[in-house]
């Protein structure tokens, strides 16, 4: 009934990896996204996102680590200050976004929203932005590291 061993050829292991990475990145999208919109709806109260915050930073977490021990950054973008500068600002504007929608939805307050949407972007901005260059320097470490490793073939 139930073996240790694989019971999958390789094209059937390929398309079973295909599949979970499309259902991962399903659940990553989707539960970013249903965290954005009852924050915007319900205001800054995490207790009303705890369990979906949750599990998402689990998920950031799992695979920043382990990409990062594996000495990967991103499939698409390569580690340095100019990549770090436009995702740190994407992510500081979305968020600026996120917060005066959220603050003008639920005072009402034109100044204010705009204050705390700017207060909060560059704060983002800030973390997001030392947050890379810091794991892209140890990616680019690790990566040398792994490469200085003798191979288990040799």
């Amino acid at each position: 009934m139930f073996k240790k061993e694989n019971q999958l050829d390789e094209m059937q292991e390929l398309k079973l990896l295909k599949i979970e990475h499309n259902g991962f990145w399903l659940a990553f999208w989707g539960l970013l996204a249903a965290i954005a919109v009852q924050f915007v709806v319900s205001g800054p109260d995490l207790r009303s996102v705890a369990g979906e915050y949750i599990l998402f930073m689990l998920l950031c977490v799992y695979v920043g680590v382990a990409t990062a021990r594996a000495g990967i950054y991103d499939r698409h973008i390569q580690t340095g200050w100019k990549s770090s500068l436009l995702l740190s600002l994407i992510t500081g504007v979305v968020f600026s976004l996120l917060a005066f929608a959220s603050v003008y939805l639920r005072y009402g307050k034109g100044y204010g929203a705009l204050a705390a949407a700017a207060i909060s972007g560059v704060v983002v901005f800030a973390a997001c932005f030392l947050g890379l260059m810091l794991v892209g320097r140890y990616v680019k470490n690790r990566q040398a590291a792994l490469e200085s490793e003798p191979d288990e073939e040799e």
